[in-house]
């Protein structure tokens, strides 16, 4: 008896067994409906790359009993060229815009910034080249997005989102029932591929190999297996879900909005409503011919894979898609045919002969006879005829040329060329100089005329960053450092899922919010710079007044080595009142701050200014001091010189009359010695006195 588990196996193993019958039937359902796209788009392919001769004109041409030349002229690949390079000088680009009250323009910043960085790391410019290039040469091309982790030594579980080529385009099939033209509402894709018996068994050891006749064109492979190579196909699948849709109140007190099926088990406390809804999800399956190889959910909630198409014209509800190459191959057949014609009439004609007067080739009919293929250093001819009469040099019949219809055929079919792709050569007045402007309105005819080819990779692009907004929630949904790319390719490293908010007050919540996908067509950014630049100077030279009012964008226009360092610098002389709401409130606040130290550095400078001239002053009136000081010290050293030899003068005057007075004196005591001999000692102490005393004290002593 088998058991509930036995019994879970066989129904999940019949399960399997139903879901590969279906993929099967699925990708002959497709092979069918895209049977004829995908022969006439394998025409256009090898045409577009030299293949422009039928295989049975080809045949009889070059092996018929008379050989004929089968020359191929490519005028088809430089218009091709030219459409495809017209993508890459004018690339869409992916903007991303907040779209309600919960979604944030700085993480819609973010947003946009990790998806260019995305690109970058992938080269999504040849990925979408390629694809665009598939589109206009056999009308369709592909590219998907995948993730994987790339830095596994750091033993990190975080993924990165990868934009990825699928180099042939016929290894794709989508739900040929989908009808939008980024096939955004196709329910399946296949994408196919080839591996050697060897990987397959490696990789797969316990699968089977088993041969089942789907054949497609385009195809390398006929059938599932071969000799040396087995054929696995990816299959995505769209499995709608039913599910609630809970608003609520959690453990923490906080109103949320979440599905049923992502609620942690104690989150939700109250319930506040609810509504029934339909979720999409995608599973990614691999299968061969026998099994499912490997099954698993993809992340997103739509299929990873792009479609970037050609001309799309429904034929009694048959989709066709036509290239750039499909209704030039005729024209361009017939400019080949002409050519070759052109060619084998020139080879065929017969060469012009030599005229001449009998006997003049006399004695040389062998070098006139080789000189139509062998170059002679020169030609001998005798000047006159057999009867001796004097006669001209030898002539030659100049070549008539092709007939004029071949070559008017030939024109003809060229300019057929030109008008079944649009494009046309600039139509230039030889005898008159063109302006730049009316030269881009004849460029710009055949670009309208293939425009929908680049409206067509626009949508592709929209549809691959609406895939990416809806991806990248889901796999950078942990507090991470990324880098984002701005769109000058300045990069910066962001802070994502930010637990707590950072210096600035943001948390760039990756899964909160609704945001939007737009895509800008227009020349790239270097492009947009160059033409800003020229611009600008243009206007400026014609009103000189405006360079004082936008230099800071003039600077940052252009292209030079710190050229935006060079407009931040000049932003910050340019008053407030001018830059109007271009000055965020951060902004502002610093410029404040910056016056504000501006004013403070000029008041020091000026009370610094103030001090060294009142130092001036002093040093004035000090010097002004010193010279009057030094006059009256001049008139003072004169009058106290002066002064000093009229006291000298008093001084000599005074020692006569002390020496006459001194000598009366003298007498008197020698008299009275005579007379008196008891004054004699009295004398002899005033003699004593006088003598050796100075002469004031002496007329003082004299005196009393």
């Amino acid at each position: 008896m088998a058991s509930k588990q036995d019994e879970i196996d066989e129904q999940e193993q019949k399960t399997k067994e139903d879901v590969h019958r279906l993929a099967l039937k699925r990708f002959k359902l497709a092979q069918e409906a895209e049977q004829d796209n995908r022969v006439n788009g394998l025409d256009d392919l090898r045409f577009a790359y030299g293949e422009q001769w039928p295989d049975d004109v080809r045949g009889e041409r070059e092996n018929g009993a008379t050989p004929r030349p089968c020359l191929t002229i490519n005028k088809i690949l430089p218009f091709i060229k030219k459409v495809t390079n017209e993508a890459r000088m004018n690339k869409p680009g992916i903007k991303i815009r907040a779209m309600d009250d919960k979604s944030d323009p700085k993480t819609a910043d973010i947003i946009e910034g990790l998806i260019r960085q995305i690109q970058k790391q992938s080269n999504a410019d040849v990925v979408y080249n390629t694809a665009y290039e598939g589109a206009v040469t056999n009308g369709f091309g592909f590219y998907r997005i995948i993730t994987k982790r790339v830095d596994v030594e750091s033993k990190s579980f975080d993924q990165e989102i990868f934009i990825e080529r699928i180099t042939n385009p016929f290894s794709v099939y989508f739900d040929p029932h989908a009808q939008e033209i980024d096939y955004s509402d196709a329910n399946w894709c296949f994408i196919s591929e080839e591996m050697t018996k060897d990987d397959f068994e490696k990789e797969f050891p316990d699968a089977q190999a088993i041969n089942i006749d789907i054949v497609s064109v385009g195809d390398t492979q006929k059938n599932w297996i071969n000799e040396e190579t087995v054929r696995i196909a990816e299959y995505f699948t769209v499995e709608i879900e039913k599910d609630k849709l809970i608003e609520g109140i959690n453990r923490f007190g906080e109103e949320f909005t979440e599905f049923e099926s992502d609620l942690e088990t104690g989150v939700l406390v109250e319930k506040i409503r609810e509504v029934d809804v339909e979720r999409r999800k995608i599973v990614w399956r691999k299968i061969n011919g026998f099994e499912i190889l490997e099954e698993k959910k993809w992340a997103g909630k739509w299929i990873p894979v792009i479609p970037c198409l050609g001309r799309q014209v429904d034929f009694e509800g048959n989709k066709r898609l036509f290239s750039l190459t499909r209704f030039a191959k005729d024209p361009a057949r017939m400019y080949n045919y002409w050519k070759s014609t052109e060619t084998e009439l020139i080879a065929l004609a017969p060469k012009a002969p030599f005229i001449g007067a009998e006997g003049q080739f006399q004695g040389h009919e062998q070098k006139w006879s080789s000189a139509n293929r062998i170059p002679h250093t020169y030609l001998e001819y005798k000047p006159v005829t057999l009867g001796g009469q004097l006669a001209p040099a030898p002539t030659r019949e100049p070549f008539a040329g092709p007939p004029a219809g071949v070559v008017n055929a030939e024109m003809s079919a060229s300019q057929d060329i030109k008008e079944v792709t649009g494009i046309e050569d600039p139509k230039l007045d030889r005898g008159s100089p063109i302006s730049g402007v009316a030269l881009n309105i004849q460029r710009s005819q055949g670009d309208q005329v293939n425009f929908d080819f680049l409206n067509n990779l626009s949508n592709s692009i929209k549809h691959c960053g609406r895939i990416l907004v809806d991806l990248i929630p889901k796999i950078y949904d942990t507090e991470r450092v990324i880098r984002i790319l701005g769109e000058d390719e300045g990069e910066d490293i962001i802070t994502i899922n930010n637990q707590n908010a950072d210096k600035d007050g943001n948390l760039y919540d990756m899964k909160v919010g609704l945001y939007d996908v737009k895509v800008d067509t227009g020349p790239s950014f270097a492009t947009k710079r160059q033409e800003a630049s020229q611009g600008m100077i243009s206007f400026v030279s014609n009103v000189p007044e405006a360079a004082a009012v936008i230099p800071d964008l003039i600077a940052k226009a252009q292209d030079w080595p710190d050229s935006d360092k060079i407009a931040e610098r000049l932003k910050k002389t340019i008053a407030p009142e001018i830059l109007g709401d271009e000055i965020s409130e951060e902004d502002a606040s610093i410029m404040i701050a910056q016056k504000e130290q501006e004013n403070a550095s000029l008041q020091q400078q000026l009370d610094q200014a103030l001090q060294i001239i009142q130092a001036q002053e002093i040093t004035k009136q000090t010097t002004l001091q010193n010279t009057q000081m030094k006059e009256e010290g001049s008139m003072q050293r004169e009058m106290l010189k002066s002064q000093t030899t009229l006291e000298k003068e008093n001084i000599n005057s005074e020692g006569d009359i002390k020496e006459e007075h001194i000598k009366a004196q003298s007498d008197v005591i020698t008299a009275l010695i005579g007379r008196q001999d008891e004054l004699t000692s009295q004398v002899q102490g005033l003699i004593k006195i006088v003598t050796s005393g100075n002469s004031q004290p002496t007329n003082n002593t004299l005196g009393r």
